[in-house]
């Protein structure tokens, strides 16, 4: 007796399912897969629907979001995805359905550790100013990852900072790696070696300590985030400067292969350099542009979050 008429309540449906879940065995995994266009008549908006889901978090709770079509509103349902710990992908037709649910069920099927977080405790001043791969909140020091299956791999990226006037120590960092143990059901815990900082007034001081690998990882990350930035001025109808931008994201990605080369590097080039050129001749509009848009950052949020090219 469902009918058409109006707009849709998505919050609402989402505490529906979340009540739903409470219900469960303790020994279930608890996941919700929206799958919607994101267009949503609460006016509760990308970040009052963010904080609803993100308040599920401590109970298990993780929620995916999955965008059908080339008219969604992919801030809000990536809203979902990162404050809900969960995938979020593009479909452009309802045919591609099935392998997103399927891999949804075998995650779930096949998960071995719940609220699984980084807590970070600084000495001194330093504090996180931006996040790659997961979700921090502002002035926060715990890194979430929610519910991770065996075999899953998740990389973080932090841009840690200092207000430190002159060079010598900045003091440790120290990691702990929690999380909850699905087959002991029992809160576990991983202390990790402590990680001493230094600042440095000469630059080639900087450049010798650097691991390469690593480097250029954390790196390629970042430029991951400024091509996103240039999807976002080529759909805003200024081609030239995303196409600037993206030659400049290049640029930098040879930097990197000149210090550190790798298939994820020459990958990630070969897609920027695609970006570039068809800024320049693909309307944003279009439902070709439309549909390379919303591609190319599920894709990009996928890379950032696992260090895996997809």
């Amino acid at each position: 007796r469902i009918a058409a008429g109006g707009g849709t309540q998505i919050p609402d449906g989402l505490a529906l399912g979340e009540r739903a879940l409470r219900d469960a065995p303790d020994a279930h995994v608890r996941r919700i897969v929206l799958v919607s266009d994101g267009i949503d008549g609460s006016g509760l908006g990308p970040d009052g629907v963010g904080a609803l889901v993100r308040g599920w978090t401590p109970r298990g709770v993780s929620v995916a979001s999955l965008g059908i079509g080339l008219d969604y509103d992919e801030r809000f349902l990536t809203a979902v995805a990162d404050a809900g710990r969960g995938a979020y992908a593009f479909l452009q037709s309802g045919a591609e359905l099935e392998p997103f649910l399927v891999k949804e069920l075998d995650r779930a099927g096949s998960t071995v550790a719940e609220n699984v977080a980084i807590d970070l405790a600084f000495a001194g001043d330093l504090r996180i100013t931006a996040a790659h791969g997961a979700e921090v909140q502002p002035g926060s020091t715990r890194v979430p990852f929610g519910p991770m299956a065996a075999g899953e791999t998740r990389l973080v990226v932090l841009e840690i900072a200092s207000r430190a006037e002159r060079a010598g120590p900045l003091g440790d960092v120290r990691a702990s790696l929690r999380f909850r143990d699905r087959a002991g059901d029992v809160p576990a815990a991983i202390e990790g070696a402590p990680l001493s900082l230094v600042a440095v007034g000469d630059a080639a001081a900087v450049e010798a300590s650097r691991d390469p690998a690593t480097w250029a990882q954390a790196e390629a990350i970042r430029l991951e985030r400024e091509q996103a930035r240039a999807i976002e001025r080529w759909r805003a109808g200024d081609g030239a400067a995303a196409a600037a931008l993206a030659t400049s994201n290049a640029a930098g990605l040879r930097e990197l292969q000149a210090h550190h080369d790798s298939p994820w590097i020459r990958q990630q080039l070969a897609e920027v350099e695609a970006d570039a050129e068809r800024f320049e001749r693909m309307p944003a509009a279009s439902a070709e542009g439309r549909a390379y848009g919303l591609r190319s950052n599920a894709r990009r949020r996928a890379r950032v979050q696992t260090g895996v090219y997809q």
